[in-house]
Order: structure tokens, then sequence, then C-alpha cells
């Protein structure tokens, strides 16, 4: 009889264990870190957005020989980046928060699909990286553009068109990269919160 009870109370809490885990458990401080990454990669993305609009106009300048106004549009755009920058670095401490917490979420599933999501999240911070590092490259263009076009009359500047142009046209990817990332991370959290609800 003894044996039999604790038969009983052994299946009963491996039971109990059984249900909790299944049961939809997201803590509370993973979902206010969320909202708050939510935020701070939407303001990731709409500066994304600025800077391919600042780089067509650094390109169409810099293409028409306004060597000046694409330099002063390039020291803008590096200006943004400090934006960007800073940015990245609170992304970077809320998807820490964030991934502390992902072995406690329930189902299991939900915790893979988050720790996928969180992948595409740091995968928009190596893009920023990235894109600062260019951002230097472009300014360096076209100062020596601005250089050579005021030492020998404009045609040295020709011949660095080619490699300014595949600088914004790398600077460009890179953005949009960050924004196709952040739609990826969207579909998975969509898919989080259908799991956890």
């Amino acid at each position: 009889m003894i044996f039999l009870a604790i038969l009983v109370i052994i299946g009963i809490v491996y039971g109990v264990r059984a249900l909790n885990n299944n049961t939809p458990y997201v803590p509370k401080e993973f979902t206010t870190t969320r909202a708050q990454a939510a935020q701070t990669s939407d303001k990731i993305v709409n500066q994304a957005t600025i800077s391919i609009s600042n780089l067509n106009a650094i390109a169409l300048a810099y293409n028409s020989g306004k060597y000046n106004t694409a330099l002063d549009l390039a020291t803008q755009e590096v200006n943004h980046n400090n934006d960007e920058r800073n940015s990245a670095s609170t992304l970077s401490s809320q998807l820490g928060v964030m991934a502390n917490d992902l072995y406690k979420i329930r189902p299991g599933k939900a915790e893979q699909i988050g720790v996928q999501a969180i992948g595409k999240e740091y995968q928009i911070l190596e893009n920023i990286v990235n894109y600062v590092g260019l951002t230097y490259q472009l300014i360096n263009e076209l100062k020596i553009s601005y250089i050579n076009s005021t030492n020998v009359g404009g045609v040295a500047a020709i011949a660095n068109v080619s490699s300014l142009n595949n600088v914004v046209v790398q600077l460009n990817n890179y953005a949009q990269s960050i924004n196709s990332l952040n739609q990826q991370y969207l579909s998975l959290m969509s898919q989080f919160d259908t799991l956890t609800k």
C-alpha cells in the first residue's frame, strides 16, 4: 500500500510538472524589456530609412560635381551615426536581458522562436557596426575627392566616382538589411505570441 501510494504521489508530481511545462509562461521582465526593445528597434529602422535618403542625396551631389555639398551631407550622416550607435548600445543591453530570461519561457517551442528572434536583432546590431565603419570610409573618399578636385581641377575626383558609388551601394544594402531583419524579427515574435497565449 505504501509503495503504491508513493507511486501515485510521484505520478502526480510528474504530471503537475508536465502540465506546467506545457502551460504558456513568459517572465514579466522579458515582456517589459521586449516592449522597450521594440521601441529601440523601431528607432533604428527609422534611422536606417533616413540614412538611405541621405545616402542617395550624397551620391547625387557627388555625381553632379557638388563635392562640398556631398561632404557636408556625409558629415551630417556621421553625426547621425552617433544616434544609431547609442540606439544600438541600448538595444544590445535590452537583448541581453531578454536572452537571460529565455530559459524560463514555456512552451519550449516559444523559447526556441525567442532565440531565433533575438538572433535577428543581434544581426541588426552587426549591420549597424558595419554601416558606421563604412560611413567613415565614405567621408574619407569624399575628402580625397574634394582635395583632388581643388588641386587638379576635378580630373582625379572623377576617378573616385566608382569607388564612392560602391561604398554608397554597400551602405544602402546594410540599411535595407536592417529593415528586412526587423521584419523577420516581427514575424518570429508574432509566432511567439501565438504560442504563449
